[in-house]
């Protein structure tokens, strides 16, 4: 593949974008570990006990964590993908909204693709038979 480099502009973009999704996580993940409010209170009503809670706000800021690192960028956007879509689950099955998942999801893969010139080409790639 002819690896395009990424712009300044474009690059800044990408970070300011992950850092931020990188940042709600976390604080996602902090209110979880902590059982901050009535977080364990909305979360016993789609079945998830306290200690289960915590369990996946530990997952959350490790995955957190390694979206934003450079060299493991693309795992923690696997790993966010399927926290994304565990949420449009518990969502889908309660008959709640779950576009706001959806959009996350999108952007985890949209600021990924701006910084990581990878990204770029395989989204380009064109499969010839």
């Amino acid at each position: 593949m002819n690896t395009i480099p990424v712009s300044k502009a474009r690059l800044w973009t990408g970070r300011i974008l992950s850092g931020l999704i990188g940042l709600l996580m976390l604080v996602t993940a902090a209110t979880q570990i902590t059982l901050a409010g009535d977080v364990a209170a909305q979360s016993a009503r789609y079945g998830y006990l306290a200690d289960d809670l915590r369990l996946l706000g530990v997952a959350l800021a490790l995955t957190a964590i390694l979206y934003v690192v450079p060299g493991t960028q693309v795992l923690g956007a696997i790993l966010l993908t399927g926290y994304f879509g565990g949420a449009i689950g518990t969502h889908v099955s309660h008959q709640e909204p779950f576009v706001p998942a959806v959009v996350m999801g999108v952007l985890v893969w949209v600021s990924l693709w701006l910084r990581d010139p990878r990204i770029h080409d395989f989204a380009r790639m064109r499969v010839r038979v």
